[in-house]
């Protein structure tokens, strides 16, 4: 499994660990709180998932794609994507990571639930 497909798997796996540990604090902590708290080992994750990406690409990175991804993918994925790739590969990229980003809300809270069950 490449490197970059890996990271997106660990990014899930934040997900799911977010959603237990919010189940279990849910007495003493706000679920904003919690998500703050799985941010930044999310933006890492980000940073270096760009990183791999760009590698096994073998491209150049975009100016500031790799910080933008980092600290707000929202913006930054698709000005990675549009930069580094053909429209036409971009977008269906960007497809593919607004799939992915629905998919680990759906693992948050199918985190919440195993953490409410445990």
């Amino acid at each position: 499994m490449k490197k970059s497909r890996r990271i997106v798997c660990a990014m899930f796996g934040l997900h799911l660990a977010g959603g237990i540990v919010e189940a279990e604090a849910s007495m003493g902590a706000r679920p904003q709180d919690i998500a703050t708290i799985f941010w930044l080992p999310l933006a890492v994750l980000l940073f270096t998932w760009c990183k791999s990406d760009v590698a096994e690409r073998n491209i150049n990175s975009p100016p500031g794609a790799t910080v933008l991804v980092g600290l707000l993918a929202p913006v930054g994925v698709p000005y990675y994507f549009f930069r580094a790739l053909p429209w036409q590969k971009a977008t269906v990229a960007i497809v593919l990571a607004l799939l992915a980003f629905i998919g680990m809300q759906v693992t948050w809270q199918l985190g919440v639930v195993v953490g409410e069950l445990v």
